[in-house]
């Protein structure tokens, strides 16, 4: 991981709030400046450091914004089970929205594929974390400074030789605010607005909206979304009935930093044959690391092979029909 010191002294920082606006500066005034000192991180940076988010633990501790933004940044473990999950060989397109520092599409970032990616993030401060994410890694990409439930866009920072992207996407990834408040509008004809304390299916919905019609989703959602009612209950039932929900992926609380809540993995397809969702509890399979909850490689191949050849294991995964579903009113 990135030193603290390290960035204070190439940034001439002395605190480090000033470190976000000093790196978007650098990149509207002195480009070069930036890529030259990206270089200089990444000849820091340890070979094993290189397939994880260089700024993940120094950004909870230093920037991030619990309280107000809800950020609760991904786990290195759940990036890279999110990749072996919905892997695509070849050229392809990903949107990585609500991106953070950028952890969720780091193993996209490193595996050598042709890949076209577009960023969207609402704060400047982790913005500036994902330019560097990127410029390390040499990564053609663009980043919009937007709120993704609006579509106003604040500013957009190109990096590289950057490929005309669709309005859809082959892979769409997320980490949104978990209860994130926000301004209620109707999001699908025929059902009201969700409730203003919980926006996390209203990030659904326009992650669905930028989805090719083969393409893949998956989004980290707290559990909370899978039993609340009313609105809530409408829109996972319109869900359901339009065949979206392929698998449901039950993680082991306490993975975050910043909060202990459990969260599962919801995969989404569009145009799908089966008619059925896939459920994984992989809740009880972990190693503890200090006070945390880690996957370790085991674990995720486990859920990988589980998901991809859609098995049923006892007490760890079941293939529910929809009848069974409604009748469990989930």
């Amino acid at each position: 991981m990135i030193n603290a010191d390290i960035l204070y002294k190439l940034f001439n920082c002395k605190e480090g709030f000033e470190l976000p606006d000093k790196i978007i500066d650098l990149y509207k005034n002195n480009k070069q400046k930036l890529e030259n000192i990206a270089s200089e991180l990444s000849k820091k940076i340890d070979e094993s450091d290189k397939d994880n988010d260089l700024f993940l633990e120094y950004f909870q501790s230093e920037h991030s914004e619990r309280k107000s933004l809800k950020q609760d940044y991904t786990p290195n473990e759940i990036s890279k089970l999110i990749y072996k999950l919905i892997k695509r060989d070849g050229k392809i397109s990903i949107l990585d929205f609500c991106a953070g520092t950028g952890s969720l599409s780091i193993p996209w970032l490193i595996d050598g594929e042709d890949r076209t990616i577009e960023f969207r993030e609402y704060s400047k401060r982790s913005i500036a974390f994902l330019l560097l994410n990127l410029l390390i890694r040499k990564v053609n990409a663009v980043i919009k400074q937007m709120d993704v439930l609006t579509d106003e866009c604040f500013q957009i920072l190109e990096i590289g030789i950057v490929s005309k992207i669709d309005y859809k996407f082959d892979v769409v990834i997320s980490n949104p605010p978990y209860s994130q408040s926000w301004n209620p509008v109707s999001l699908i004809n025929g059902l009201k607005p969700l409730p203003k304390s919980k926006a996390d299916y209203a990030f659904v919905i326009r992650g669905l909206e930028n989805l090719k019609e083969d393409g893949t989703m998956v989004m980290v959602l707290s559990h909370g979304v899978l039993f609340r009612g009313q609105a809530e209950g409408e829109i996972r039932k319109y869900l359901l009935k339009g065949n979206y929900i392929d698998a449901i992926i039950g993680l082991p609380e306490r993975m975050f930093q910043n909060t202990g809540i459990p969260v599962c993995l919801v995969i989404f397809r569009k145009n799908r044959s089966e008619k059925n969702v896939l459920f994984i509890d992989a809740s009880k399979e972990f190693i503890k690391v200090n006070k945390f909850n880690k996957l370790e490689e085991k674990h995720i191949e486990k859920i990988v092979s589980v998901y991809k050849n859609r098995l049923e294991v006892e007490k760890y995964s079941h293939i529910a029909t929809y009848e069974e579903i409604e009748k469990k009113r989930i």
